[in-house]
């Protein structure tokens, strides 16, 4: 037994005061409300709808303080595209011969590929997609797989960064996010040959998608799965998830279409496909897939159509959306995911046409 119980250690703080504890004994200013009862008796019974009435009362108020002090996930996808945007200074990005030379290829995917021809052409090459596609070298290796599975961490994000590093037209050594200026999809990209008619060249607006489209899907797939963000580093599914629409869905097709390409069953198990498959057909997680594109293409047409590309409007644009107080992170979603085209674009009029999104929503958000 100890010499002094509780009892007796709180009577020698209150009532003989011989053991000072100021933490116990400083008076604080309390406020508090203090209901009126209408009830002149509490009957019995009623005291436990009243606690349960309390308790409700005190969870929506937990839920509400929760709520305001978790970010959004616009300001999420915001800040992260503020931080990759300082990664370049805003005069290079308004700098018209800050543009990459256009030295490297890849196979421009088939439009339209069926399963059966997919899974052929798949078997021939002993499963290995890369053989049977070609995408970008950029988009594997060790750095890439790295960038995939974390994403949102700078000394990862930093090595894969150094792998995009390109020379410019005028010489400089330099690396995205770029600005985009007309020449970019003019007299940057050599006359069409018989060599290089089923090539594409990794250009500037591609090496922005390869920074980009990674953190961007890592937070929409955070969201969708309700898991904290720290919850991704290592996240396979959302690692495949991002290297299929690197290599397939981002301006890799000889033109121009939002289809489905039936790889997805290669890097997704049990994802449904159609021929006719558009990336806004796809439901449930893979939303993810459809938002992160249309983002990506926002931030290029900003880059492209602002005369000033200091910021990239698609930054405050997102900041914005925070300031409506209804819409939830579901709705976002479900409408980026839902009112994308489903008809062929050229490269001009893809961006021309997300240009004139992003004007209709700085409009409306102002």
């Amino acid at each position: 037994m100890p010499e002094n119980t509780p009892l007796d250690r709180l009577n020698e703080i209150f009532i003989d005061e011989t053991t000072k504890a100021p933490m116990l004994t400083t008076l604080v200013t309390v406020k508090a409300f203090v209901p009126k009862s209408r009830l002149d008796d509490i009957k019995e019974g009623e005291l436990d709808s009243l606690l349960k009435a309390s308790r409700t009362y005190s969870e929506i108020i937990s839920v509400s303080k929760r709520s305001s002090a978790d970010r959004s996930m616009t300001i999420l996808l915001a800040d992260t595209l503020d931080t990759i945007e300082k990664l370049n200074n805003k005069k290079d990005r308004n700098d018209v011969k800050h543009r990459p030379v256009l030295d490297q290829t890849f196979a421009k995917q088939k439009d339209n590929v069926s399963l059966k021809c997919h899974n052929e052409d798949m078997k021939v090459v002993g499963n290995d997609d890369y053989k049977c596609y070609e995408y970008s070298t950029k988009l594997k290796g060790t750095k890439w797989d790295k960038y995939t599975m974390d994403a949102l961490n700078p000394a990862v994000r930093d090595a894969f960064l150094k792998t995009l590093s390109t020379k410019s037209i005028d010489g400089d050594k330099i690396h995205p996010p770029f600005g985009l200026h007309l020449q970019n999809y003019t007299e940057d990209y050599p006359a069409e040959t018989k060599q290089n008619k089923k090539l594409k060249y990794l250009d500037a607006p591609h090496m922005n998608a390869f920074l980009l489209i990674p953190p961007i899907a890592t937070i929409l797939n955070a969201k969708l799965q309700n898991k904290p963000l720290r919850n991704m580093v290592n996240d396979d599914k959302n690692a495949k998830l991002i290297s299929y629409m690197c290599r397939y869905q981002f301006r890799t097709k000889a033109v121009t279409t939002n289809k489905v390409h039936p790889v997805l069953m290669y890097y997704k198990a049990n994802a449904e496909f159609k021929t006719t498959f558009f990336i806004n057909n796809l439901s449930g997680n893979d939303r993810c897939v459809p938002v992160t594109i249309f983002l990506v293409s926002m931030y290029n047409a900003c880059m492209l159509f602002q005369d000033d590309k200091t910021t990239n409007l698609l930054i405050p644009t997102l900041q914005r959306f925070d300031m409506i107080g209804k819409l939830s992170d579901e709705s976002f979603i479900e409408t980026m995911s839902e009112n994308l085209c489903n008809t062929y674009f050229s490269n001009f009029e893809n961006y021309a046409y997300t240009n004139v999104i992003i004007c209709y929503f700085l409009s409306m958000t102002k």
